[in-house]
């Protein structure tokens, strides 16, 4: 049964990346999400694209290889160093808990938690270390 646990495990957090990799696309847009990685303090340009296009392929791709199964070591450790990245980089200011569509009176926005996407990168990481599943 343990064999199955990590198939689901990687069906799942591959289809999360999926989800990622659309909102950057389409619903954010790369140029949004540079503007919004410019926001964070990258000021370099270069980098900036660079690092949007990066961002959106390993979700994007790893999100392909994970849900497949193929290469998932190399696609959960790729989408978790983003992810923990991100995290140290973006999520880690927002405070633990996550509090939904709250909105955060002194910021103006919707507040938001980091324990989401630290689960997310521990999932991530158990696929790196673990591999696909479907072992027995």
């Amino acid at each position: 049964m343990s064999g199955y646990a990590g198939i689901l495990l990687r069906v799942v957090v591959g289809g999360i990346y999926l989800f990622q990799a659309y909102l950057a696309l389409f619903a954010v847009t790369p140029k949004g999400l540079a503007a919004y990685i410019e926001k964070l303090g990258v000021q370099v340009h270069t980098i900036l694209s660079v690092t949007v296009i990066a961002v959106i392929a390993v979700n994007g791709i790893g999100e392909a290889l994970l849900v497949v199964g193929l290469w998932t070591r190399l696609a959960g450790s790729l989408n978790a160093a983003v992810l923990l990245l991100g995290l140290l980089t973006v999520y880690i200011r927002q405070g633990t808990l996550l509090k939904g569509t709250l909105v955060d009176a002194a910021l103006g926005r919707p507040a938001a938690g980091y324990e989401y996407i630290a689960l997310l990168v521990a999932a991530t990481v158990l696929i790196a270390v673990g591999g696909g599943g479907g072992k027995k």
